[in-house]
């Protein structure tokens, strides 16, 4: 059985381009992406607190919104979500189109990433603009990480505070799926198709889906965003599959659906599951919307077949 989650505004790519700046990568819709690179750690450097900053992946901007530190955000990435009250915040490409120029224009005193691809492009920035690499891959990275932005910009008891709500939402998560009877349902996440990408045993999908109480199908494979065969696929039998390598502006359209699965239930996922790939404020609502798709997927709304378009 395979349904369907579909937004009309959902433009092809824009999941996978969170996945990839999860990863440390970004990507440019219509094209395939190269192989996901890791996000590094967290610099061990003094952090100091800024005027000036800009954010090129779309986690990290939204910690630096959250931590009610908007007005400092001066440039963005190009799959960024809007800044509060800066609808005119200029765009600066992605991980393989940043132009060094229009970042220095901006005279930022720091610019975040997550990746060494794109760290070593703004290499030729520094020292003049300091360039901070800060890892979101697992959610001990993303408490650090909140932790850091709360010193760069001067918000350290919002940075606590954020924390304390992750940490809440992981604790409930996990008392919930105390409480459930049953084996846990094994869940796929595929992310891109051709190849195909799934969450493996290093990623912040596979802690969520432990934190709800489900097992992950791709648990074994030790990299954070592993290639897969479509006969592995099928030999893991998931109980779940959460299809994100899909999407299109039509809502008519339909994946070709993944063969050998008849057993399955796929869920092809639109832009309402964007939290699910940003590893950073997001966190609760991941939660919460994972809990939903594998527990209680009768009841999510707008959902129907994925392959035949029959209303459920």
């Amino acid at each position: 059985m395979a349904r369907a989650l579909h937004s009309s505004s959902y433009a092809r790519g824009l999941v996978l381009a969170a996945v990839l700046a999860v990863c440390g990568c970004g990507d440019r819709p219509d094209t395939a992406p190269p192989a996901p690179e890791p996000s590094v750690a967290v610099s061990d450097s003094v952090a100091r607190p800024v005027g000036r900053v800009v954010s090129l992946v779309p986690t990290l901007t939204e910690t630096v919104v959250e931590l009610g530190a908007g007005e400092l955000l001066v440039g963005i990435g190009r799959f960024d979500p809007d800044v509060p009250e800066q609808p005119d915040i200029p765009r600066l490409g992605d991980a393989f189109s940043v132009s060094l120029e229009a970042v220095a224009a901006l005279e930022p005193d720091v610019v975040l990433v997550n990746g060494v691809r794109l760290a070593a492009r703004l290499k030729p920035l520094e020292p003049a603009i300091r360039v901070e690499v800060l890892a979101t891959d697992r959610i001990e990275d993303v408490l650090a990480t909140i932790e850091r932005l709360g010193a760069i910009t001067d918000r350290p008891l919002a940075a606590r505070a954020l924390s304390d709500r992750l940490h809440a939402a992981l604790t409930s998560a996990r008392a919930r799926a105390r409480e459930r009877a049953g084996p846990p349902p094994s869940v796929l996440v595929v992310v891109q198709r051709r190849p195909l990408y799934t969450a493996g045993a290093a990623s912040y999908l596979h802690e969520l889906l432990e934190a709800i109480g489900a097992r992950n199908a791709a648990g074994d494979l030790p990299e954070a965003w592993p290639v897969i065969s479509d006969e592995s696929v099928v030999a893991r039998a998931p109980d779940v599959v959460l299809d994100a390598s899909f999407g299109t502006s039509d809502p008519d359209a339909r994946p070709e659906p993944l063969t050998g699965l008849a057993d399955a239930r796929v869920l092809v996922l639109g832009k309402e599951s964007e939290a699910l790939f940003r590893a950073g404020p997001r966190l609760p609502e991941a939660l919460e919307i994972l809990e939903r798709l594998v527990f209680d997927a009768a009841d999510v709304d707008d959902v129907h077949d994925a392959t035949r378009g029959n209303e459920r």
